[in-house]
């Protein structure tokens, strides 16, 4: 059987990989130390090709996968497309919003889910909206006190039923504890485990909630918190779940 397209650039990807492993050459010779060093240029060159191949190969499947419904696996492939993104030294950007949006209005693609970003928030308990000195995505600080939050409007239209609640956001050592997720009348309570570094952003589907069909807003809450603070939360993504999967 045949296997997907993406697995099989996986697989090419990761032979485009391997690393050269030789005896250091003699140390007079100079001719063979260069031959070495343009080899290795060469691979370096090669592997961020086929990574940005890869990258562009995992984002169409991930629209593939949403327009046929099937948003577990589209939700796979924007996970490993933000890890390759991430190796090249960048992150993926959310879905660009519609023109002109007004300033509380969240980014939704009714494919993919809805995309909700930290400068459409509104913020309470502390919580600040903090700008990244290398142009990334704007993040949410200072979940410093139980009760700390973030609101975000929901677009309208959007259907009632299970959506898996995915996080992007970093931690340290000393961070973490538990946040409330809620939209009114349903809710989903989670653990944040510590993690390894501020600029060390990871994306966690922290568990399932259950939208009304006249849902308007969604609220991230702190419930506890450790000493460094809970997180630092740069997106909420909305991923719906099918019905019949």
């Amino acid at each position: 059987m045949q296997r997907p397209a993406a697995l099989r650039w996986s697989a090419l990807l990761s032979a485009a990989a391997v690393t050269f492993v030789a005896a250091a050459p003699d140390a007079g010779n100079d001719p063979l130390r260069q031959r070495f060093a343009a080899w290795k240029e060469q691979l370096s060159r090669g592997t961020a090709v086929l990574r940005e191949q890869y990258l562009s190969l995992l984002q169409r499947t991930e629209t593939e996968f949403a327009e046929g419904r099937q948003y577990r696996a589209a939700a796979a492939a924007r996970r490993e497309a933000e890890t390759v993104a991430q190796s090249l030294g960048r992150s993926l950007s959310p879905s660009p919003p519609k023109t002109n949006p007004p300033a509380n209005a969240p980014d939704a693609s009714v494919a993919s889910g809805v995309t909700l970003t930290a400068e459409h928030a509104e913020l309470s308990g502390g919580v600040t909206l903090e700008t990244q000195a290398d142009g990334s995505s704007p993040v949410l600080t200072n979940w410093t006190a139980a009760g700390s939050g973030a609101r975000w409007s929901l677009p309208e239209g959007l259907a009632a039923g299970g959506y898996e609640v995915e996080l992007t956001f970093s931690g340290d050592a000393e961070s973490g504890g538990s946040l409330t997720i809620a939209e009114g009348f349903h809710q989903l309570r989670r653990t944040i485990e510590p993690g390894k570094g501020w600029q060390e952003f990871r994306t966690e589907i922290i568990g399932t909630l259950r939208l009304l069909g006249h849902a308007t807003a969604i609220e991230l809450s702190a419930a506890a918190i450790r000493s460094s603070g809970l997180f630092r939360l740069q997106s909420l993504r909305l991923i719906p779940v099918p019905a019949n999967p």
